[in-house]
């Protein structure tokens, strides 16, 4: 990290204030990197670069002066937002052919908005419970077996094919109506 780097970073550290400045010499290539990353979609990008800057906010605290330079942390940070952002599509798109295969629905790309996500899907598990949503996800949207999420929700399998099937219930009906 140089010199000028260094002295903008301790300054951001005391003062939030001071990130302002990060922002403004770091916006453009952090944003051209995550817009060609989302296919030129500009709001798509706008949003996630977004959240890359208030990522970043949050953990100036955590960099030290002999860290990579400053835009290499924020590409860094840019770079794993995007990873999450592709997972979470991912997800989605699973969940909705499954739901298609399961319940003999529309196509399930009907639900895709230009992002990739599912509007009405995730209207629909957020009408689920914390757990069931969790066990969706789990189960469908990270193709995880029965006994591994009930692994890693700390419950039975059989729990686990009941939180499964009630979510699937509970999002049928949503989607339904």
């Amino acid at each position: 990290m140089s010199p000028e780097e260094r002295l903008l970073v301790q300054w951001a550290q005391l003062d939030p204030e001071a990130f302002a400045d990060i922002y403004r010499q770091h916006f453009r290539p952090v944003f051209g990197y995550v817009y060609t990353s989302v296919q030129s979609d500009a709001t798509l990008a706008e949003d996630l670069t977004a959240d890359v800057f208030e990522r970043a906010l949050r953990a100036i605290g955590r960099l030290r002066p002999t860290d990579a330079s400053l835009r290499a942390w924020l590409m860094r940070i840019a770079r794993n937002r995007l990873i999450d952002h592709h997972r979470a599509v991912q997800c989605h798109r699973r969940i909705a052919k499954r739901l298609q295969l399961q319940f003999d629905l529309s196509a399930a790309d009907q639900w895709l908005d230009a992002d990739g996500r599912a509007p009405d899907l995730e209207d629909a598990l957020d009408a689920c419970s914390a757990r069931q949503r969790q066990a969706l996800l789990l189960f469908h949207g990270r193709d995880m077996s029965s006994a591994q999420v009930a692994r890693a929700m700390g419950a039975s399998e059989g729990a686990v094919r009941l939180l499964v099937s009630r979510g699937m219930q509970t999002i049928r009906q949503r989607l339904a109506a």
